[in-house]
This record gives structure tokens, sequence and C-alpha cells, in this order.
């Protein structure tokens, strides 16, 4: 009895090591994301925390077999098999053929363990490597799968989320990006949810929804005053505030227009 409890948290214990492999791997690739990566690696940890509680062997089962293919793909990439970081091949076509390898593989594990934990990071790991690829509508579309997938509320599905914006903003749409980035913001236990706000307001800015990016820019203000935003982004929300017309600025421009309005001299 001993012994397969000691097992199971072996287990247990190797999931977590792997999957907060694959957080640093993904912060590695996307260094804009830092701030995301942050909350992906509490979020992972909490829920594969309760793995037992929730499938017990048969997600066991699926997590050392994810394990083993995630490390099979770190090896196809010239890396060592639990290397946090993996270095771009010298050869570009191995790359390629090897993110498309395991990009089918990731998601035929993923057919096969439909509604579980690990095949839904399974299929979120496809949509990364389709992502690397190139292919950012095959991207959202594997991650709007996953994200089905999770509960409304999940945390993990408010990173899943924020992925899919990542992937509209690469093909420039920046309305569809910027409305994943709100759905993210709405979930309670995201614990990024005000940085999914702010990445919110910054593509209705990009996208030319001033006055959309104006709101929301003032609303998370109001919201969580204390929010230091980076540069780049005070630099965006500068911007905003010169292209939106202030209300005090839009009823001089009304009077000014108005000879109703206008005083006459005697």
């Amino acid at each position: 009895m001993v012994q397969h409890q000691d097992s199971e948290t072996a287990g247990t214990l190797d999931e977590l090591a792997t999957l907060s492999d694959r957080v640093a791997e993904w912060i590695q690739m996307h260094p804009a994301a830092v701030l995301f990566g942050v909350a992906l690696i509490l979020i992972i940890a909490a829920g594969f925390g309760g793995y037992r509680a929730w499938k017990g062997g048969q997600e066991e089962r699926v997590a050392a077999e994810l394990a083993a293919t995630l490390r099979a793909y770190r090896t196809a990439m010239g890396a060592d098999s639990d290397a946090l970081e993996i270095p771009e091949p010298a050869n570009p076509e191995t790359a390629q053929r090897a993110r498309e390898q395991y990009r089918d593989r990731l998601s035929k594990l993923a057919a096969q363990h439909i509604g579980t934990r690990g095949g839904t990071m399974a299929r979120i790991e496809a949509g990364q490597l389709a992502y690397e690829l190139d292919e950012a509508r095959e991207a959202i579309g594997i991650w709007e799968t996953a994200a089905a997938e999770l509960p409304p509320d999940s945390a993990l599905r408010g990173v899943v989320l924020e992925r899919i914006a990542m992937a509209y903003e690469k093909l420039g749409n920046w309305s569809e990006a910027a409305r994943n980035h709100e759905v993210a913001a709405e979930i309670e236990t995201f614990p990024m949810r005000h940085w999914a706000q702010v990445e919110a307001a910054r593509c209705y800015a990009e996208a030319g929804e001033w006055e959309t990016a104006e709101a929301r820019y003032r609303a998370l203000r109001e919201a969580v005053p204390e929010l230091e935003f980076p540069p780049y982004l005070s630099a965006v929300f500068e911007e905003t505030r010169r292209e939106v017309p202030s209300e005090h600025s839009a009823v001089e421009s009304e009077s000014a227009s108005d000879p109703a309005a206008t005083p006459t001299q005697p």
C-alpha cells in the first residue's frame, strides 16, 4: 500500500516537473508574455496538484504519455530530453520537420484522451507548435477546442485565451485579439486578468478603435490605480488620449459650431 502511494506521488511530481519545463520553454520563446508565464506556472502547478482526485490512474497514464512525447520532441530538436530551453536547430528543415511531426502526434494524443486534463494539455502544446510553424489560423482552431474543453471559470482557460489572442495579433486581427483578451480578463480565477485588460485596450488602440481603447484604459485605471504599465504600453495610452477628445474639448467644439451658443456683441 505504501509502495503504491509512493509511486503515485513520484508520478505526480514528474508531471509537475515536466509541465514546469514546458512553461519555461514557452516563456523563452515569447519574452513579451513573461508576465503571463509566471501565472501559468502557478495555474498548472495548482491544477496538476489535484490530478489523482480528478481522474486517478487514467490521468497519470495520459500525463506519462504526454511527458514522454514532449521529451522526444526535445530530442528531435537536438536538445537534451530534460532541457529547459530548446535551441533552434541550425537546419531550418530539421526544426520544421520536428514541429510538424510532434504537432500531429500531440493532436492525436489529445484526440485519444478527450476529457482528460493531459489530453487538453497535449492539445495546447499542439497549438503552440502550429503557432511556431507560422500556422496561426490552425493554432487558433486547436486552442479554441482546448478552451472549450476547460471549465468556463478555469484559470488555465484564461491562459489559452491569451494564446488565441496572441495568434490573432500575429494575423493582424486586432479586434478579435482584443475580444479574447477581454474574455480572459473576465475569469476571476485568472491571476493575470488585469493584464489581460491592459492587452485588450492596447489591441483596440492598434485596431484604431481609440474610444474603446480609452474607455478600457480609464476603467482599468479607476479599478486598479496601483497597476503600473510598462513604458511601451504607457506610450500607446498616451496616444489614445491624443486621439480621443476629452469631454471638455468636445463641449467646447460643439459650442463653437453652434451659433446660438455663441454670445453676440451688443
